[in-house]
């Protein structure tokens, strides 16, 4: 419902008994009804402190890192937000790792080729694969992106790796947050075209 204002309330914001007055940019006046109190559970407090804790952080990259100020500004105005919230809200989200599967596959042998999809809200910086016996790294190496896509290939260099190895993907994001998965390796689906 659209009203036309008078002259009384024109430009006002606050508040005034239950009701607050907000003024946007265009110079409309909302009115509304005075939230409720209510005390927030544990995950909103946490939620909440970590949203400042993003805030803070954004605002000492503004501070002292134009480099980085320079890409959120590029990925700030797609996104319709500031440079603060772009990088606040690259910071809370951390990058996905949707699927992984065997593109080339031979029982673990070199050349066996791992497509790994790994994406970000804003930017994934690199995509490591290891292969774990027992908790022992037997070859560590970084996965290729594909053709700006989010598909990523890791080709196996090891020979003799038993069937029961693990496979850990880590993926890092541009505000440095990590998502790391553990895979059977004998239990990755593998690719059928």
């Amino acid at each position: 419902m659209n009203v036309e204002l008078n002259g009384l309330i024109e430009g006002f914001s606050g508040l005034n008994g239950n009701v607050v007055f907000r003024t946007l940019k265009d110079g409309r006046v909302i009115m509304a009804k005075r939230p409720r109190k209510y005390d927030k559970t544990e995950h909103q407090r946490k939620t909440g402190n970590r949203m400042v804790q993003a805030y803070r952080i954004a605002e000492d990259i503004i501070a002292n890192d134009p480099a980085r100020v320079a890409v959120y500004e590029v990925y700030a105005a797609k996104k319709s937000r500031s440079v603060k919230q772009a990088i606040a809200m690259d910071i809370l989200s951390k990058p996905k790792i949707p699927s992984i599967k065997w593109m080339v596959y031979n029982g673990l042998k070199p050349g066996d080729l791992l497509g790994i999809e790994a994406f970000d809200d804003h930017q994934v910086v690199s995509v490591n694969v290891s292969i774990l016996d027992n908790g022992t790294s037997l070859e560590t190496g970084e996965a290729l992106q594909q053709d700006f896509s989010v598909e990523y290939m890791y080709e196996l260099q090891t020979a003799g790796i038993p069937a029961t190895a693990e496979v850990l993907v880590q993926v890092t994001d541009y505000a440095g947050n990590v998502t790391r998965k553990l895979y059977q390796a004998d239990s990755i689906p593998l690719f059928i075209a």
